[in-house]
Protein backbone atom coordinates (compact mmCIF):
# COMPACT_ATOMS: atom_id res chain seq x y z
CA UNK A 1 0.00 0.00 0.00
CA UNK A 2 2.72 2.64 1.20
CA UNK A 3 4.47 1.79 -2.68
CA UNK A 4 1.39 2.69 -4.13
CA UNK A 5 0.80 5.67 -2.32
CA UNK A 6 4.45 6.33 -3.34
CA UNK A 7 3.87 6.24 -6.51
CA UNK A 8 1.02 8.04 -7.06
CA UNK A 9 2.64 11.10 -5.40
CA UNK A 10 5.40 11.05 -7.78
CA UNK A 11 3.04 11.28 -10.42
CA UNK A 12 1.36 13.62 -9.06
CA UNK A 13 4.32 15.63 -8.37
CA UNK A 14 5.53 14.97 -12.29
CA UNK A 15 2.09 16.36 -13.40
CA UNK A 16 2.01 19.15 -11.59
CA UNK A 17 5.80 19.97 -13.02
CA UNK A 18 4.49 19.27 -16.54
CA UNK A 19 2.12 21.73 -15.94
CA UNK A 20 3.88 24.74 -14.02
CA UNK A 21 6.66 24.59 -17.10
CA UNK A 22 4.64 27.25 -18.79
CA UNK A 23 2.58 30.07 -17.06
CA UNK A 24 0.83 32.82 -18.35
CA UNK A 25 0.52 36.19 -16.30
CA UNK A 26 -1.63 38.86 -17.23
CA UNK A 27 -5.07 40.63 -16.23
CA UNK A 28 -7.49 38.38 -16.47
CA UNK A 29 -9.91 41.48 -17.55
CA UNK A 30 -9.20 43.29 -20.82
CA UNK A 31 -11.19 45.83 -23.09
CA UNK A 32 -12.48 45.19 -26.04
CA UNK A 33 -10.00 47.14 -29.18
CA UNK A 34 -7.07 47.83 -26.39
CA UNK A 35 -3.73 46.55 -26.15
CA UNK A 36 -3.20 44.51 -23.25
CA UNK A 37 0.38 42.77 -22.14
CA UNK A 38 0.76 38.82 -21.06
CA UNK A 39 4.05 37.48 -19.75
CA UNK A 40 4.24 33.82 -20.54
CA UNK A 41 6.89 32.22 -17.95
CA UNK A 42 8.65 28.86 -19.08
CA UNK A 43 11.50 26.66 -17.00
CA UNK A 44 14.65 28.60 -17.35
CA UNK A 45 15.64 24.32 -17.72
CA UNK A 46 13.18 23.83 -20.55
CA UNK A 47 13.95 23.26 -23.74
CA UNK A 48 10.79 22.20 -25.15
CA UNK A 49 8.84 24.68 -28.36
CA UNK A 50 5.42 26.37 -27.58
CA UNK A 51 2.63 27.37 -30.02
CA UNK A 52 0.49 30.02 -28.57
CA UNK A 53 -2.90 30.90 -30.00
CA UNK A 54 -5.36 33.47 -29.44
CA UNK A 55 -9.05 32.97 -29.59
CA UNK A 56 -11.50 36.35 -29.48
CA UNK A 57 -7.92 38.55 -30.49
CA UNK A 58 -4.64 38.72 -31.84
CA UNK A 59 -1.75 39.70 -31.48
CA UNK A 60 0.34 43.03 -31.98
CA UNK A 61 -1.25 45.90 -34.36
CA UNK A 62 -1.65 42.83 -37.30
CA UNK A 63 -4.00 39.90 -37.34
CA UNK A 64 -1.95 36.94 -36.07
CA UNK A 65 -3.81 34.60 -34.31
CA UNK A 66 -0.86 32.02 -33.47
CA UNK A 67 3.04 32.34 -32.91
CA UNK A 68 5.95 29.75 -31.52
CA UNK A 69 8.15 30.47 -28.51
CA UNK A 70 10.72 28.18 -26.61
CA UNK A 71 11.26 30.77 -23.94
CA UNK A 72 9.91 33.83 -22.01
CA UNK A 73 8.52 36.22 -23.49
CA UNK A 74 6.13 39.09 -23.75
CA UNK A 75 3.27 39.27 -26.29
CA UNK A 76 0.73 42.06 -26.76
CA UNK A 77 -3.10 41.05 -27.52
CA UNK A 78 -5.63 43.35 -28.87
CA UNK A 79 -9.19 41.76 -28.14
CA UNK A 80 -11.50 41.81 -31.01
CA UNK A 81 -14.59 41.28 -28.88
CA UNK A 82 -16.76 41.21 -26.69
CA UNK A 83 -17.07 38.22 -23.77
CA UNK A 84 -14.79 35.56 -23.50
CA UNK A 85 -11.33 35.77 -24.80
CA UNK A 86 -8.65 32.89 -24.71
CA UNK A 87 -4.81 32.11 -24.70
CA UNK A 88 -3.63 28.51 -24.89
CA UNK A 89 -0.51 27.39 -24.90
CA UNK A 90 0.34 24.12 -26.42
CA UNK A 91 3.57 22.03 -26.11
CA UNK A 92 4.11 18.09 -26.39
CA UNK A 93 3.38 17.52 -22.88
CA UNK A 94 0.86 20.02 -21.73
CA UNK A 95 -1.91 22.24 -22.66
CA UNK A 96 -2.23 25.66 -20.49
CA UNK A 97 -4.92 27.91 -21.21
CA UNK A 98 -5.63 31.49 -19.72
CA UNK A 99 -9.79 33.09 -20.13
CA UNK A 100 -9.62 36.96 -20.52
CA UNK A 101 -12.93 38.42 -20.07
CA UNK A 102 -13.20 41.32 -22.15
CA UNK A 103 -15.25 44.21 -21.61
CA UNK A 104 -16.98 46.99 -23.35
CA UNK A 105 -15.06 50.28 -24.17
CA UNK A 106 -16.62 52.98 -21.61
CA UNK A 107 -19.89 54.55 -22.39
CA UNK A 108 -20.13 57.53 -19.69
CA UNK A 109 -23.98 58.09 -20.27
CA UNK A 110 -26.02 60.60 -22.15
CA UNK A 111 -28.52 63.00 -20.74
CA UNK A 112 -31.90 61.78 -22.17
CA UNK A 113 -33.90 63.58 -24.42
CA UNK A 114 -36.74 64.79 -23.02
CA UNK A 115 -34.61 66.30 -20.61
CA UNK A 116 -31.53 67.64 -22.43
CA UNK A 117 -32.80 71.21 -23.36
CA UNK A 118 -35.81 72.70 -20.86
CA UNK A 119 -36.32 76.14 -20.15
CA UNK A 120 -36.18 78.54 -17.02
CA UNK A 121 -40.03 79.17 -15.28
CA UNK A 122 -40.59 81.83 -13.56
CA UNK A 123 -42.55 79.80 -11.18
CA UNK A 124 -40.44 76.94 -11.10
CA UNK A 125 -36.59 77.27 -9.57
CA UNK A 126 -35.40 73.00 -9.38
CA UNK A 127 -34.77 71.09 -13.04
CA UNK A 128 -34.44 67.82 -12.81
CA UNK A 129 -32.17 65.62 -15.68
CA UNK A 130 -32.10 62.22 -16.43
CA UNK A 131 -28.31 60.73 -17.35
CA UNK A 132 -28.18 56.86 -18.15
CA UNK A 133 -25.70 54.83 -16.56
CA UNK A 134 -22.51 54.50 -17.01
CA UNK A 135 -20.99 51.13 -18.23
CA UNK A 136 -18.08 49.01 -19.66
CA UNK A 137 -14.62 49.77 -19.40
CA UNK A 138 -13.72 46.81 -16.84
CA UNK A 139 -15.29 43.39 -16.11
CA UNK A 140 -16.98 44.09 -12.73
CA UNK A 141 -17.08 48.36 -13.27
CA UNK A 142 -17.51 50.92 -10.23
CA UNK A 143 -18.46 54.27 -11.51
CA UNK A 144 -17.93 57.87 -9.70
CA UNK A 145 -20.14 60.62 -10.91
CA UNK A 146 -19.27 64.57 -11.42
CA UNK A 147 -21.92 67.06 -12.60
CA UNK A 148 -20.26 70.37 -14.23
CA UNK A 149 -21.87 73.65 -15.72
CA UNK A 150 -20.70 76.50 -17.75
CA UNK A 151 -21.97 79.42 -19.21
CA UNK A 152 -20.02 79.85 -22.37
CA UNK A 153 -19.70 75.76 -23.21
CA UNK A 154 -15.75 76.02 -22.83
CA UNK A 155 -15.16 76.68 -18.95
CA UNK A 156 -16.69 73.87 -16.82
CA UNK A 157 -16.66 73.97 -12.60
CA UNK A 158 -18.22 71.14 -10.77
CA UNK A 159 -21.19 71.26 -9.14
CA UNK A 160 -21.80 70.90 -5.48
CA UNK A 161 -23.37 67.84 -4.94
CA UNK A 162 -23.45 67.30 -8.35
CA UNK A 163 -22.25 63.35 -7.53
CA UNK A 164 -25.68 61.12 -8.62
CA UNK A 165 -26.74 59.61 -11.26
CA UNK A 166 -29.18 62.25 -12.03
CA UNK A 167 -29.05 66.13 -11.40
CA UNK A 168 -31.88 67.90 -9.44
CA UNK A 169 -30.20 71.81 -10.54
CA UNK A 170 -31.35 74.64 -8.61
CA UNK A 171 -31.60 77.37 -10.80
CA UNK A 172 -32.34 80.35 -8.74
CA UNK A 173 -28.82 81.84 -8.70
CA UNK A 174 -28.98 81.66 -12.84
CA UNK A 175 -29.73 84.48 -14.66
CA UNK A 176 -28.41 83.38 -17.95
CA UNK A 177 -28.46 80.17 -20.21
CA UNK A 178 -26.29 77.53 -18.36
CA UNK A 179 -24.95 74.31 -19.73
CA UNK A 180 -24.61 70.97 -17.78
CA UNK A 181 -23.07 67.68 -18.19
CA UNK A 182 -21.73 64.70 -16.20
CA UNK A 183 -18.64 62.85 -15.86
CA UNK A 184 -18.03 59.54 -15.67
CA UNK A 185 -14.87 57.94 -13.70
CA UNK A 186 -14.53 54.06 -13.88
CA UNK A 187 -12.33 53.76 -10.77
CA UNK A 188 -10.67 50.27 -11.07
CA UNK A 189 -9.36 51.35 -14.82
CA UNK A 190 -9.21 54.89 -13.95
CA UNK A 191 -11.18 55.61 -17.29
CA UNK A 192 -12.97 58.98 -17.84
CA UNK A 193 -15.40 60.04 -19.93
CA UNK A 194 -18.36 62.64 -20.52
CA UNK A 195 -21.72 62.57 -21.16
CA UNK A 196 -23.56 64.91 -24.14
CA UNK A 197 -24.07 68.35 -22.59
CA UNK A 198 -27.78 69.74 -21.67
CA UNK A 199 -28.91 73.42 -21.63
CA UNK A 200 -31.07 75.18 -19.08
CA UNK A 201 -32.37 78.28 -21.09
CA UNK A 202 -33.23 81.44 -19.63
CA UNK A 203 -34.99 83.52 -22.01
CA UNK A 204 -34.72 87.28 -21.54
CA UNK A 205 -37.70 89.48 -22.35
Amino acid sequence: MKIVLIILSLLVSFSFEIAAQVVVKGDDCAIKGKEFYYFLQTDANDSASYQISIVGGHFDSSNIHMLSISKSTLIKVTWDSIGVGLIKVLSNSDTVRKLIFVAENLDPGYVLDNDIQQTIQKDKTTYLFHCSEAKGAHCDPVFTYQWQQSFDGVVWTNIQNGQGQDLLFDARAVNSTIYLRRNALEVKSKTFGTSNIAMLIRITE
